[in-house]
């Protein structure tokens, strides 16, 4: 039976009949300005049965119908079909000819009017949404309509509409469905139709796959079209064909008609599915909700910044971390929200580093990457909790201070390395001797050590104000919202300190839209990276076949692709062109940021990808540097052979001033003993005694020895001159000073805090023998005649910070989470807490390896309490009240410990002259202390007159060892003990146990428990001290029983060079 039409009723139906597709073109608003605004709504059916009488003409919508349109009929819905019908008629002609523009457009709906095409449940979700959807379907997103989109046509009331038809057209004979279904197949075989025109576009057929999306124009490109009509087609397209719907919607067709049927649903809802995701696009953004359409593709990646910003994903994450907690406090969220959102985060922070973070179209920046991932992990009524009062605005800067400063504790990492090169090769080479240029002309000797250290002099100034620029980078912005603060009394405090923040940026206008600490960041590499280039220039010349003062290792130069006898210094001539390349982004930034009004603008994006690519370039630029100065070779027969006797002319008037004669006078005197050498082609060391005398006489016998470069230079011996032993001063003070700032070691305040004077039992002086009691281990009460009370220092007062390498011992915060116990099992410990602590030794140290070999757990119930063993077995050690360091670094001494120690298989390495090993101990308490606290000694305040080698006995194995006692010695009063008061179970002390390189001056370090007054009733302390191993190849490495020498050779590596501090 065929498809009944669309006869008249009273009233409009609330949507059209389910056999009408309704379909038109983006020509209807120049059809109704034709029409003088009479068209009301249009739709298209299929065929109407041929026995239908036809109603009055008189009162009946026109039919819009031609022999080419293949027996698809569109009705306008007008009042006023005359005039329709004539303007069509006029207008025909010119349809047909834009019919090759493929503008064919599925009709726009004004659902707020209930009028759409109902095709199964979705529609009703998008009526009753109140959407007006505007979209459809292209051949081409290439082609633009000829024809101009004007204002759409008013609809009139629909209670005035009659839906009623006039005589049908005959349905198609039996042989015209034959022929569209042999076409079908042809084209679904990928054939050409037999008698229909090739098509000139490239539309895919809905049989063979689905629309794409460069196929469906959607809202952002047809905005003001509200009814549209069809246009007139020679080869119409799928949706006005006769071969879709004729055949899809009749239920006489033949078998395959139900494909055709459902494929006519899946292309409208398809199309309905594009618009209503074209209107969501923005919905997805999370500023979203006030747009109604999406970003522009072009503009979509114009505006994203997570290609670059993802490197932030842990700070963005740790911030969100932070803020959720305090909007616990403050009550927004409760604490199964809280717990939901930390896992959640935990889990994004696994999938980012992991690499398997699925990033989608709508993730613009890591922000909005990680909250929609939250959203779909925990669900979005409490991932969309996460933001409440926060603003990308305060939630970006606090990202990329967190990020700057992380990477600017690395930085001075990577300086701190470089200087302590350069100390280290001034001093392995402070008697080579060579020229001092001034105008790069030759002026006086000077040593090689001197020139390195001119330069280390230079970078040390930079090392002084990078921490200064920590400091004001460690600032935070989190809580101050998009730019006028937080309204739910968020403590930005708590946040701050969670953070590792020193301090809040006081006003929040200030806060989101400050960028000084790039300024700074920025000026500080751009500073560092001049220096470096002029380092860089000096060894390029010295390099140089002209000069050959130094040879650059083959790892730091490359050759030329003509000329086989090249050898370039292309890593210093990177070096000097990089500095350019930093210039540019400081100056920059600058141009951007000068005319932005107040707080935040977009422009500021621009600050972040200099900003990591500034970074990038003096990391790796320190970096190189630091791998040239340790594997170049210095020439220095070379150097020697390039002094001059002309340069000693100015100790020929420092010896006449000497003898009472004025500078002035003498310096016009050595000028003409210069002239007399020039004239006499020779060399001034060949002039004559009686040449030397006949140009003055007081030029005595004994000037000869003005001839002489070591003399030359050991002369200049005021503080900062050439001379050797005020080298070595220098050298050693310079490395005294190189102390961290490395913040989260910097405790914040605690009101509680508080320094102590508590007794220290020290053992005998040096010279005085121990006795074989205090061979074991002696305890807080075991107060004896070298007992002493001693001030020890509350490091969360102190008004400095500690290096490993220097002091011996840095302070340590963990991410807080449980870790752990007293009742942990062995085998958890090490599961749980092994690994965990040999990342943290490795990050802080820089060292290639490390192995945690033991571990202490101490919960006794009393102070002397010993030899027993707890529920578990294991041996209860109570704290060791007495100052010692765990290991006394010879083979023999060290031998008797690892026995007992489930040690790395590598262990036979450990003394091999090129590998250089380091003891570190890790202690943290179980839960705060309250007695019997851990007290560590800067290792720069004790001289090695004040240790002790002592024989150590393990009482459970008899196994013996050896290590260093601390006696109080004279300079006792110069100690330095330094503790940290109410320390919490993720606070750790890390200090030396051992260091093979006894170069450093935190080679080793003191330490010992102590008795605080008035804490005699409190708990017993609880806590775990676990050792590490760590190991590091390269040659200038080496262990105290190998030779003195520290010179670097070619193949030693900058990774390994130094167990350099990096902040964990």
């Amino acid at each position: 039976m065929s498809c009944q039409p669309f006869t008249a009723v009273p009233q409009p139906p609330t949507t059209l009949p389910s056999c009408a597709v309704p379909v038109g073109g983006s020509n209807s608003s120049i059809l109704d300005a034709c029409c003088n605004g009479h068209i009301n709504a249009i739709a298209t059916y299929s065929a109407p049965d041929t026995t239908t009488s036809s109603p009055s003409t008189s009162s009946t919508p026109v039919i819009v119908n031609s022999e080419d349109n293949d027996g698809c009929f569109q009705y306008c819905i007008t009042d006023s079909p005359d005039i329709v019908q004539s303007c069509l008629a006029q207008k025909m002609e010119e349809y047909e000819k834009d019919s090759a523009s493929g503008m064919g457009i599925f009709g726009c709906f004004n659902t707020d009017k209930a009028v759409g095409a109902k095709r199964n449940d979705d529609e009703a979700g998008y009526a009753s949404a109140g959407m007006r959807i505007s979209g459809g379907f292209c051949k081409s997103l290439n082609r633009k309509p000829k024809m101009p989109v004007l204002d759409p046509p008013k609809f009139v009331n629909y209670r005035q509409q009659r839906f009623v038809h006039p005589t049908p057209r005959p349905p198609p004979t039996s042989s015209t469905v034959r022929n569209l279904e042999a076409k079908a197949e042809r084209e679904e075989s990928g054939g050409s139709s037999v008698g229909v025109p090739e098509r000139k576009d490239s539309v895919v057929s809905p049989l063979t796959r689905d629309f794409p999306d460069s196929e469906l124009l959607g809202p952002s490109f047809v905005t003001k079209l509200h009814v549209a009509l069809q246009p007139f087609k020679h080869n119409p397209n799928h949706s006005n064909s006769l071969s879709l719907l004729e055949a899809g919607l009749c239920e006489d067709a033949p078998a395959r008609k139900p494909v055709w049927r459902r494929l006519s649903h899946d292309v409208l809802k398809q199309a309905f599915d594009k618009m209503a995701s074209e209107q969501k696009v923005a919905e997805n953004k999370l500023w979203g909700g006030r747009f109604t359409e999406g970003l522009d593709p072009v503009m979509e990646q114009y505006n994203a910044s997570l290609p670059y910003d993802r490197l932030f994903y842990a700070e963005d994450i740790a911030g969100s971390i932070a803020f959720a907690r305090a909007n616990k406090n403050t009550g927004i969220l409760t604490a199964d929200e809280f717990a939901a959102i930390e896992k959640g985060l935990a889990q994004i922070k696994e999938e980012w580093a992991s690499k398997t973070f699925e990033v989608k179209a709508n993730d613009e920046d890591i922000h909005t990457a990680n909250e929609r991932r939250l959203s779909e992990i925990i669900g979005k009524d409490i991932g969309g909790k996460l933001h409440t009062g926060r603003s990308r605005n305060d939630q970006v800067a606090t990202d990329l201070r967190l990020w700057l400063r992380e990477q600017l504790k690395t930085l001075e990492g990577y300086l701190k390395l470089l200087i302590k090169t350069s100390v280290q090769r001034a001093e392995a080479e402070i008697d080579v001797l060579m020229p001092g240029y001034t105008h790069l002309q030759k002026a006086q000797p000077i040593r090689w050590s001197h020139w390195i250290l001119s330069h280390t002099t230079a970078f040390a100034s930079e090392l002084e104000r990078l921490r200064e620029v920590i400091k004001r980078v460690n600032r935070s912005p989190l809580g101050c919202g998009a730019l006028a603060g937080n309204p739910f009394g968020i403590d930005r405090h708590a946040m701050a300190k969670e953070l590792g923040f020193e301090g809040l940026l006081p006003n929040s206008l200030n806060a989101v839209g400050d960028r000084d600490f790039v300024f700074e960041t920025m000026q500080w590499g751009s500073s560092l990276m001049l220096k470096m280039s002029r380092w860089a220039e000096d060894l390029i010349i010295y390099s140089s076949l002209e000069f050959g003062f130094v040879r650059l290792a083959d790892a730091y130069s490359t050759g030329s692709s003509l000329m086989p006898q090249k050898k370039n210094a292309d890593s210093l001539e990177l070096i000097r062109g990089k500095s350019g390349r930093a210039f540019g982004h400081m100056a920059g930034l600058y141009v951007t940021i000068k005319g932005l009004p107040t707080t935040y603008n977009k422009d500021l994006q621009e600050s972040v990808e200099p900003l990591i690519d500034h970074i990038k370039t003096v990391s790796d630029s320190i970096q190189i540097a630091t791998g040239v100065l340790s594997t170049l070779t210095v020439q220095a027969d070379k150097m020697h052979a390039a002094l001059t006797p002309e340069m000693l002319a100015t100790e020929f008037a420092d010896y006449l001033v000497r003898k009472g004669v004025p500078f002035r006078e003498g310096h016009h005197i050595s000028g003409r003993v210069v002239a007399l050498a020039e004239k006499e082609n020779v060399p001034m060391d060949k002039l004559s005694l009686e040449q030397l005398k006949g140009i003055d006489s007081r030029l005595g016998d004994d000037v000869v020895e003005c001839l002489d470069y070591e003399r030359a230079v050991e002369l200049k011996n005021a503080t900062g001159g050439t001379k050797s032993s005020t080298k070595s001063n220098y050298t050693f003070s310079f490395v005294r000073d190189l102390k961290t700032t490395s913040v989260t070691h910097k405790m914040q305040p605690d009101p509680h805090s508080t320094d102590v004077v508590a007794n220290i039992n020290y053992f005998p002086a040096t010279g005085v023998p121990i006795p074989k009691s205090a061979w074991k281990t002696k305890h807080l009460d075991d107060n004896d005649e070298y007992t002493r009370p001693m001030l020890i220092r509350d490091v969360r007062k102190a008004d400095k910070t500690f290096d490993l390498d220097v002091n011996g011992f840095t302070f340590v915060t963990l991410p807080r989470k449980e870790r752990v116990g007293r009742n942990s099992s062995e085998e958890d410990v090490k599961r749980e807490y092994y690994p965990e602590l040999e990342e943290v030794a490795k990050k802080l140290t820089g060292a290639s390896t490390a192995h945690v070999f033991n571990h202490v757990i101490r919960a006794h119930s009393s102070p002397t309490e010993k030899g027993i063993q707890d529920a578990q077995g294991r041996w209860q050690d109570i704290p060791s009240g007495h100052p010692h360091v765990d290991y006394e670094g010879s083979p023999d001494a060290l031998s008797g410990t690892l026995m007992e120690l489930s040690f790395p298989p590598h262990i036979d390495t450990l003394f091999t002259k090129s590998s250089r090993f380091c003891f570190l101990g890790a202690w943290r308490p179980l839960k705060t202390v309250k007695k019997d606290p851990l007290a560590v000694c800067d290792a720069t305040t004790v001289p090695d007159s004040d240790y002790q080698v002592r024989l150590r006995e393990f009482s459970r194995t008899g196994n013996k060892s050896k290590n260093y006692v601390m006696s109080h010695g004279d300079s006792r009063q110069k100690h330095e003990w330094w503790y940290m008061s109410n320390m919490q179970p993720w606070e750790m002390v890390v200090f030396k146990g051992l260091d093979s390189k006894r170069e450093e001056l935190g080679w080793r370090c003191p330490h010992t428990a102590f008795r605080v007054k008035g804490t005699e009733g409190e708990e017993p302390r609880e806590s775990i001290e676990a050792r590490i191993y760590l190991t590091a190849r390269a040659p200038s490495i080496h262990h105290p029983d190998a030779s003195a020498s520290t010179q670097p050779t070619e193949s030693s590596s900058i990774a390994h060079d130094k167990l350099r501090l990096v902040e964990a």
